[in-house]
This record gives structure tokens, C-alpha cells and sequence, in this order.
């Protein structure tokens, strides 16, 4: 009989963590920002002259504000500078056009309706007699008004436009004509690539969409269009370029929405993919998003560059997944893709090493490889099956399975502890995090499969095969598929391991998980840093459900490398049992070290990584709000109530400030901390906004049925935005009709059923119009939203501790809200 060795699993565990802690730190820390001076003559220098006019010398690049108008014409004017050179040097033909309409949509932000000033910057440069498609770069102009919004997204401004001035001044050529687009309001809801798609100002190729998730590098090739091959193959022709699609798997399977500008070029159908900068993700849509190292801009328009003038838009394309590190690169072919072609085969002479790259990279070779792959999987079965019964196999497996179900029991556990206990989890430090979570998972995986007993080794090589095919099941349309498809590569290692050495047949299994642990670290990581914000307790359980893929995945394959057959003679282990038991406490210490560890983990995640003093930053929503009958200021944490706790355990000792919390106010539907104040209109407001309801009935036989426009009367320097919140009954759609909307926004409380009717931005004249169904009048509330500071609010900010940053207006909530009431 055999049992799990503990101390072997350790060790392997150990060095994975060893290499993901070495990989993580070059790929986010110590990897290149910039290569050194190539033909293309890209300068990041140049671009951060941009970037510096851009993100310091205004405040932020808010959609229709005076400095969104800035920025706009910046672009365009430098534009204009480079078309002039092209012009002079005859090298390009080189085209500047725009395009403006009105939004009306709400696929993606229902909450705002109306978009009524879209403006899109392009830049067309062409070779002369080229009329093929242009390859399309693209980024937008705007930002939140929290933050100069120095990655998101100006960093893929200034890029482009360092672009241009590059391509006109230097002797590149180009093969296919480049489209440098410059969207307009995407924070808004997307609406410059949704004019764009809706309009088709000019067909395109292919495109790559340029964002920012986070400050600084790593600049990876994350999300991938319709098609993807050409695009990735283009995007990792730079050396030491980055790229993974398994982000696209979190899209297919709905658990989460992108809300770029790329997701409405791939819902087009468009082939591409998109770049982001994946740095610090807590500087998102924040005011610490700012300007970092021109060696950052040197990276991203060293990439792009590089890009576009090795795209090959004659080459055949398809949907294709990948993971790597540029010249090290997985791609293969997707399924989705894979289904539809036709299987050929073209004998030929290889005459040169480019004709060998080509054949190895192509469909054709890809589907030989798999074809081979799985018939020696289908031999490896049967040799198996002659030399164990089916029976073991199963019963191994349930085991497995069972000290899984037991690892994730726990992790739950202690997830349910860090939810009540440490509403900020995980301390300050992903590594620490991700290595401490990875020990516990395995902790309790290898201390429930202890339990069990395996007999032969043979049946444990069986264990790991019939789990792949399950998960390549599972995933068969996701690119994750890469995964359990390539492990079964191990399979022709592990059924020669009898012959092989046991030493070899281990390094070349842990050689060939490589590739999923580099996923594993990414997936971790991004889950750790934003589990926090999650308001209930899936926040806590994410990054266990991520990490409990560590043991089941990539141990299991080692089992057959772990076992130690069971002592036989029974006074042998008596003997050692007493050798263990002795009283010499540095060898029984050494025998629990794991357990000792496994509390210290513990204590660490729930007790010592709480941040005593308030020195993480909380990003809040801080509002004041004004009603003619009184006024209230409010701070609402983006987590809802568990950085409530945070806060609230904080400020208890400032006892000169009556802070109570109040969940679901009449005017703000999140949690809150707010503080009344007395009625005054605030400082930057010169006047109340004018406005009037005009009713009309359309229809003699429903006296019940009305239209009705609202109408701001008089001008408002600073509003920005508007909105009509409609009060109907308990389940009564009183709102029937909005134009150009099919699904309305609703808040739903205990006695009333709002509708949200907004209008953004505010100018002036403006108005909007509905269809309402009611035989009695209905309560409605005009808000009327400036995105500034009350001197009040101000002041009661300052109250706080310094980890309270405001953040971005969402929903109902602006940084001061002007409430009327009234009936219809």
C-alpha cells in the first residue's frame, strides 16, 4: 500500500512558488519598460511633452467639459503639425477627418440615456497608390473627472500621436495604411466607438484598441477580436512583448463586462485585439491614475510600432489562443475557429528556414501535432488499462476529489472569517498574499489526501489523465482549453516513466506546467486586488475558488512522484512513532512545522494585515446634498459596507462630528456615513436651476396616458448633469415610454419603484421627453449635478484620515446634488 508523502508535496509546492513569486516580480516589477534604439526612432521623450500638457497642466479630460474641448483641439492641432511635414516630405498621404452625432443607448451604461455631443479625431496615413483597409489604432480622448487619467487613457493618446510625428519623419514604409483613432466620451458609455461602429466612416482591417487598467508597466496583448492570429503574431514580433486571451474566457462565460471601446469593436465582428497597461490597478479611474516615466510611453509606442509595420493583413487569420513572453509564445488555435476549417494538407519542398517557421505556425501543422497528440493519448489508455482495473483508477479519483472538497471547505472557512473579521483582506502585498493563500490551499489538500491510502503507483499516473479529459471538457470553447490540452503532453512523459528516470520524468512535468502557472499568477493576482471591493462575502470567496486550482490542477500530476509505500513490519512503526514522539522538542516542532505554519497563515490574513491606522487607501464617493428643506453630506466607500466598518471604526474618536450610518436614503441608494447640515445653497452655485414640466395627452380614449418634456429654462454654469427620477407604486410601471430606449433604469425600495430619466452632459438649452400611464399625479425628483466641491463638503472630507480619497461619480451620485421636488 502506498500513502501521499506530505513533505514531498511541500517541496514541489515550494519551488512552483519559488518560480511564480521570480516570474511575478520580473513581469510587474523588473521587467524591460523599452528596448534599446531600433529603426523605428520612437521617442517616449517626445511623448511625454504631450503627456505632461495633457495630465498636468489640466485637472482632467472630462467628456463636453472646457478641458475635454482642450484636449481635443491639442490633438487636433498637433495632427495639422504632422500632416504639414507629410505634405512637405510627400512620404504619406496623410488625412484628418471627424465625426459627431448624437448617442442614444444604453447597452452598456443604462444610467446615462443621452449623449447628445459625440466627437471623433481621426487620422488616416496611407501610402501613396494604397487603397487597401487600414490597420486601426485606437484610445480615448477622455477621462473620469477624479484624475488627470494618465493611463486611462492618455497614454494611448500621446502614443498615437508620437506615431504620427515618427512615421512622417523618418524613411519607415509601410505596407498597409495606418488609422489612428482618437474616440470621443468612451467614459460615458462607449458612445465615440458606438458612433463610429453605427456610421462607418471608413472600413478597417483589423484594430488595436490602447487602454490602461493600471499605472506603469507590464503593456500586455490581454483581449482579442473575432479574429486574433495576424494581430498576436504582429503584436509579439517585438522581443519581450506580452501576451495572454484568457481574459476573454471571464467574458464568455458572463462573470464579468468590459466596458471598452474594443469589446464594441469585437461585438462588430472586427478582428483585432487590445493592449492595456496592467500596472497598479488601484490608481483606476482615481486621482492617482498620473503621469509616471517616459520609459513607460517608450514601451507602449515601441510595441505599437512595431505592430503596425509588421502586421500581415494577406495572411490568413483565425481565432487563436495564447499565452507568453515574445520569443517564447503558445498559440494555438481556437475551437471556435477550429470546428469550421477544412483539414489539408499541402506536401512541399522547404527551401528555406522562413518556409519551415511558416509550416510550423500553420493550421495545417497545428492539427497534424493534435492528431498525433491524441492518438498516442488513446495507446497510453490502453496500455494502462492492461496493467490496472478501472475500479482503483475511480476510486483514486474520488479520493482526490473528496481531499479537494475538503481544501476548498476550509478555504471557505476562512474566507468567512476574513469577511467578518478583516473587511480589508490580504494585506498590503499580492506576493505575500498569493504565496500565503497557495500554502494553506495546499495545507489542507495534502493533510485530507493523508487520510487515504493508494495501491498501486501505476494507478496513480491514471488520475491526472482522466482529470484533464474532464477539464478539456469543461473548457473546450474557452482558451483555458490551451491548458489541459497541452498537459496531455505529459502523458507520453509519465507512461514512460518506468524506463526514465523518476528525477527526469519530474523536472519535465514541472517544465510543462510552467505555462498554466504564469496564468495562475496573473488570475490570482487580479482577483486578490479587487476582491476588497466586493460588497459581500463572493468577495472573499473569489481568490479561494482561483487559488483551489493550485493543488487539483498542478500537484495531482505529481502524486505518483510522492508516494512512499507503508511500513509493513508494525514494530517498525512503533519504533518510529516513538522516534517522533520523543521529547526532543526541536524534532517534534520540526514534525508540526506545517501545522505552526498553517495557524501563522491564518492569524497573518485575519489579524496582522488589517491596516491599523487608516493607511490604505479607501476610494470614496462623497456627496453633498441639497434639498430645499435641508441639506446632507454623505461619504460612501466603493465596497458599501465593509470599508463602512473600516471608516466608521476610524472616526469614532472624533466626537465633535454626529457621524450615523443610514442605509438606502431617499436620495442615495448605497450605504453611507452621512452628517446633516443646515439648508444653504453652496458657494459655486450663483442660482437654482430653472426648469418646467409640459404635459400633453396624445391619446382622447386613455386620459391616464401623457407626454411629458422637461425643460431646463435657464443657463447653469458648472451643471453637468440632469435627471428625472419618476416614483411609481410598488411593481407599477407608471414610465412607459423613453425615446430610443427598450429597457429603462429602475431602483426598486419597499414602497416605490423608481425610474431613472437622465440627461448627460447638461447643456443648455436641453430637454428630454417621456410617456408616462397613471390616473393619479406622480411624485418625481429633479436632481441637478456639478462635478465640484462644496466649501461644506470640503470640510467634512478633512474630518476624515488622510486613506479617504473621493472617486468617481457613479449612479445617482455627483460631487454636490442640487434635489426638487415635484408631481406630474
Amino acid at each position: 500500500m502506498l500513502r501521499i508523502s506530505k513533505w514531498t508535496v511541500y517541496g514541489f509546492t515550494f519551488l512552483f512558488l519559488i518560480v511564480s513569486t521570480l516570474i511575478e516580480l520580473f513581469i510587474f516589477r523588473y521587467s524591460p519598460t523599452s528596448l534599446p534604439p531600433t529603426k523605428n526612432r520612437f521617442s517616449g521623450e517626445r511623448a511625454a511633452k504631450h503627456w505632461k500638457v495633457l495630465t498636468q497642466d489640466i485637472p482632467h479630460r472630462f467628456g463636453s467639459t472646457a478641458f475635454y474641448n482642450f484636449s481635443y483641439q491639442y490633438v487636433k492641432d498637433n495632427l495639422q503639425i504632422y500632416q504639414n511635414i507629410a505634405n512637405e516630405r510627400k512620404n504619406f498621404n496623410f488625412t484628418i477627418f471627424e465625426q459627431s452625432g448624437h448617442i442614444n443607448e444604453n447597452r452598456m451604461s443604462p444610467i446615462m440615456q443621452y449623449q447628445t455631443d459625440v466627437r471623433n479625431l481621426f487620422a488616416l496615413i496611407s501610402p501613396f497608390n494604397n487603397s487597401k483597409p487600414p490597420i486601426m489604432l485606437s484610445g480615448h480622448l477622455d477621462s473620469k473627472n477624479t484624475g488627470p487619467g494618465a493611463y486611462d487613457d492618455c497614454a494611448a493618446i500621446v502614443t498615437m500621436l508620437e506615431i504620427a510625428n515618427t512615421l512622417v519623419e523618418s524613411n519607415l514604409s509601410l505596407k498597409t495604411p495606418i488609422l489612428l483613432f482618437f474616440v470621443g466620451t468612451e467614459e460615458l458609455g462607449l458612445h465615440g466607438s458606438t458612433l463610429f461602429l453605427q456610421q462607418q466612416p471608413i472600413n478597417i482591417t483589423s484594430y488595436m484598441n490602447l487602454e490602461g487598467l493600471g499605472a506603469g508597466p507590464p503593456f500586455a496583448f490581454v483581449q482579442k477580436g473575432v479574429k486574433s492570429k495576424n494581430a498576436i503574431k504582429a503584436w509579439m514580433s517585438r522581443l519581450g512583448a506580452l501576451a495572454f486571451t484568457f481574459p476573454d474566457d471571464v467574458l464568455k462565460i458572463g462573470a464579468m463586462h468590459t466596458l471598452s471601446d474594443a469589446s464594441r469593436f469585437m461585438q462588430a465582428g472586427l478582428s483585432g485585439g487590445e493592449a492595456e497597461f496592467l500596472g497598479n490597478p488601484s490608481s483606476y479611474h482615481s486621482p492617482k491614475d498620473v503621469m509616471g516615466d517616459s520609459s513607460h510611453l517608450q514601451l507602449s509606442g515601441d510595441s505599437a510600432l512595431t505592430y503596425i509595420l509588421n502586421y500581415n493583413d494577406d495572411a490568413e487569420d483565425c481565432d487563436v489562443r495564447a499565452v507568453g513572453v515574445s520569443p517564447f509564445l503558445i498559440m494555438w488555435p481556437s475551437y471556435y475557429s477550429r470546428s469550421k476549417q477544412k483539414f489539408e494538407i499541402n506536401f512541399k519542398v522547404l527551401s528555406n528556414f522562413d518556409e519551415i517557421f511558416k509550416l510550423i505556425h500553420s493550421n495545417e501543422c497545428h492539427n497534424i501535432m493534435r492528431i498525433m497528440l491524441y492518438i498516442a493519448f488513446v495507446v497510453i489508455v490502453i496500455k494502462f488499462l492492461f496493467r490496472v482495473s478501472l475500479i482503483n483508477v475511480f476510486e483514486n479519483i474520488a479520493k482526490c476529489i473528496l481531499a479537494w472538497i475538503g481544501s476548498i471547505i476550509v478555504l471557505c472557512l476562512i474566507a468567512t472569517l476574513l469577511y467578518y473579521f478583516n473587511p480589508l483582506s490580504y494585506g498590503f502585498s499580492t506576493i505575500f498574499a498569493s504565496i500565503i493563500l497557495t500554502f494553506v490551499s495546499v495545507f489542507s489538500f495534502v493533510n485530507f489526501l493523508s487520510l487515504f491510502e493508494f495501491e498501486q503507483e501505476i494507478v496513480l499516473y491514471c488520475v491526472p489523465i482522466i482529470i484533464d479529459l474532464v477539464l478539456f471538457g469543461a473548457m473546450i470553447e474557452l482558451d483555458l482549453s490551451l491548458f489541459p490540452e497541452f498537459q496531455l503532453l505529459l502523458l507520453v512523459v509519465n507512461s514512460y516513466t518506468f524506463i526514465m528516470s523518476r528525477t527526469i520524468s519530474a523536472i519535465i512535468n514541472f517544465i510543462m506546467h510552467l505555462p498554466f502557472l504564469l496564468f495562475w499568477i496573473l488570475l490570482l493576482r487580479t482577483v486578490i486586488l479587487y476582491a476588497p471591493n466586493v460588497d459581500t462575502i463572493f468577495g472573499e470567496l473569489s481568490p479561494m475558488f482561483i487559488v483551489a486550482l493550485f493543488p487539483f490542477v498542478v500537484l495531482i500530476p505529481f502524486l505518483p512522484f510522492s508516494c512512499i509505500k507503508q511500513q509493513e513490519n508494525k514494530q517498525q512503526q512503533e519504533n518510529n512513532h516513538n522516534y517522533w514522539e520523543s521529547p526532543k522538542l526541536v524534532k517534534s516542532i520540526f514534525y508540526y512545522s506545517d501545522w505552526i505554519a498553517f495557524f501563522i497563515c491564518i492569524f497573518y490574513l485575519v489579524v496582522i494585515s488589517y491596516p491599523f491606522g487608516g493607511i490604505l487607501n479607501i476610494p470614496v464617493i462623497a456627496t453633498h446634498v441639497v434639498d430645499k428643506s435641508g441639506s446632507f453630506l454623505s461619504i460612501s466607500p466603493e465596497g458599501g459596507q465593509r470599508f463602512l466598518k473600516v471608516i466608521k471604526n476610524t472616526i469614532k474618536d472624533h466626537n465633535e462630528i454626529q457621524i450615523e450610518l443610514q442605509k438606502n436614503h431617499p436620495m442615495n441608494h448605497y450605504d453611507c456615513l452621512f452628517k446633516n447640515i443646515s439648508y444653504s445653497l453652496p458657494d459655486m452655485i450663483s442660482e437654482w436651476p430653472q426648469y418646467k414640466f409640459h404635459t400633453e395627452f396624445p391619446n382622447p380614449k386613455n386620459a391616464n396616458e401623457k407626454n411629458v418634456t422637461f425643460t431646463v429654462t435657464n443657463d447653469n454654469p458648472g451643471l453637468h448633469k440632469s435627471a428625472v427620477i419618476v416614483k411609481c407604486k410598488t411593481n407599477q410601471n407608471c414610465v412607459t415610454h423613453v425615446p430610443g430606449f427598450s429597457n429603462l433604469t429602475t431602483i426598486q425600495t419597499h414602497n416605490e419603484t423608481r425610474f431613472i430619466i437622465r440627461q448627460c452632459p447638461a447643456f443648455f438649452p436641453h430637454n428630454f421627453s417621456f410617456t408616462v400611464n397613471s390616473h393619479e399625479p406622480i411624485m418625481v425628483d429633479v436632481t441637478f449635478s456639478y462635478n465640484e466641491y462644496s466649501n461644506e463638503l470640503k470640510e467634512f472630507m478633512n474630518e476624515f484620515p488622510h486613506y479617504v480619497i473621493p472617486f468617481a461619480q457613479i449612479g445617482m451620485i455627483g460631487d454636490t446634488l442640487l434635489v426638487s421636488h415635484d408631481m406630474i
